[in-house]
């Protein structure tokens, strides 16, 4: 049997070779989720895992018991730990094996680095145009923002998980889930940089690291008045006795409790006075704060800290700086009526579930700044897509409805034609 120190959380948040008692291996890498699925290996007989006093239990898709893993060692600090597959005919036979797999150690990256790619400008603030792609919505968030720029610098920081687009634009901080590891962040996450959306932050401190203050700005961001206005009254506000010692602004600051769903996570390491949330297309930072955040980050990763255990995000980033001490606010503070929210959360249910197009027209009270999310053409058509075909299977009549309307006007003829060769052939909406 398994020493009575080792229960189902020692599994948890590490990477095995799943193979059987002669050697043959089965799956080179899998992970024990906490909600008992297996990641990395899809069989009937382990379909889920479990733990009870006989030991670690591989379950197949009944739930019932196939292999019961309760012979363990550990071995230069790695567990090994054998199992008796139950439809064997010898009731001691040890046909499966778990050894766990070393982690590679990667040191982390200094906050700056000797050699910058980047020359930053004069400015002491820098707007970082937060990406994975590259459209007519990036180039004209870009183009906006440095008609009239005065008081701050700006950079595209383009996520390149999954390719390095082309953008025309030599002033780029790329990032991808891959090189997080050398800034020693080793996450175990699926969608490493969707989930800690702060990362980004850590590259723009390794590759311009002068900077007193950065703004994270989401490419689905549209400015209301066309320029870099609002930005430079922004970074002018940073500069006054009021505000230059603001550390971390964003949307929405505000504390969280149980009914959140970041709060689980967050709460297991911060007390619950200090557990707040934000909403993150548009956050600022200080440099001390970005790299103290950095910090936080590293050790969440050095903890080997288990995936359902990594604080997302918007609890992460207003929960280290407020628990670090530092000055926190929300961004309405420093700018009065910049934003509403209504109108920068547009994917709710009110404006019907989804964002707009480029180009298209709203209601905007005086005083707003800024609304979102706005997308490019083919994001838009893609976007349209996933709600009425796919979440709705296949709600054409909703998809044409959108198409055929204004906001589907504003899509060029050539995409249109594109899209709507796609859509099953229909006499008109609402025929069958």
């Amino acid at each position: 049997m398994m020493p009575c120190e080792i229960n189902k959380a020692h599994f948890l948040g590490k990477e095995f070779v799943f193979r059987r008692g002669g050697g043959e291996v089965l799956a080179k890498r899998i992970a024990l989720l906490r909600d008992g699925s297996i990641e990395g290996y899809s069989h009937p007989n382990e379909a889920a895992w479990g733990f009870d006093e006989r030991g670690l239990l591989f379950l197949n898709r009944e739930g019932e018991p196939t292999t019961i893993f309760s012979k363990l060692e550990l071995k230069d600090g790695l567990t090994i730990i054998h199992g008796r597959f139950l439809e064997h005919a010898d009731p001691e036979f040890y046909g499966h094996v778990l050894a766990e797999i070393e982690q590679a150690f990667v040191p982390p990256a200094p906050v700056a680095i000797e050699n910058r790619t980047l020359k930053g400008g004069s400015a002491d603030v820098a707007v970082l145009v937060r990406t994975h792609r590259v459209d007519e919505k990036l180039y004209d968030l870009l183009e906006k923002l440095n008609r009239g720029r005065t008081s701050f610098d700006v950079y595209p920081i383009i996520d390149e998980t999954n390719g390095r687009p082309e953008i025309n634009a030599d002033n780029v901080i790329w990032h991808s889930a891959a090189a997080c590891h050398a800034l020693g962040l080793t996450q175990p996450h699926q969608a490493l940089l969707w989930f800690c959306g702060d990362f980004p932050f850590y590259f723009a401190l390794r590759e311009i690291p002068h900077y007193k203050h950065y703004i994270m700005v989401e490419y689905d961001i549209d400015m209301v008045r066309s320029d870099a206005s609002f930005m430079n009254r922004l970074a002018d506000a940073l500069r006054t006795p009021e505000f230059e010692t603001v550390d971390f602004a964003a949307m929405q600051f505000a504390k969280v409790g149980p009914v959140s769903g970041w709060y689980e996570a967050c709460h297991k390491v911060y007390p619950h006075e200090y557990c707040y949330g934000v909403y993150f297309p548009f956050i600022i930072m200080s440099k001390r704060a970005a790299a103290y955040l950095f910090s936080q980050r590293q050790l969440e990763a050095a903890r080997k800290t288990p995936r359902a255990d990594i604080i997302h995000c918007e609890s992460f980033a207003a929960s280290a700086a407020m628990a670090g001490g530092f000055r926190c606010v929300d961004v309405r503070e420093i700018m009065p009526g910049c934003y509403d929210f209504g109108l920068m959360a547009m994917q709710m249910g009110q404006y019907g579930g989804l964002g707009k197009p480029l180009g298209a027209k709203l209601d905007i009270p005086d005083g707003v700044e800024m609304v979102h999310p706005i997308y490019g053409y083919e994001e838009f058509l893609e976007r349209i897509w996933r709600k009425y075909v796919i979440s709705e299977t296949n709600n054409w009549d909703g998809l044409l409805q959108v198409l055929d309307g204004p906001e589907g006007a504003l899509v060029p003829e050539e995409l249109r034609s594109k899209f709507r060769a796609k859509i099953p052939e229909r006499t008109s909406v609402g025929a069958m």
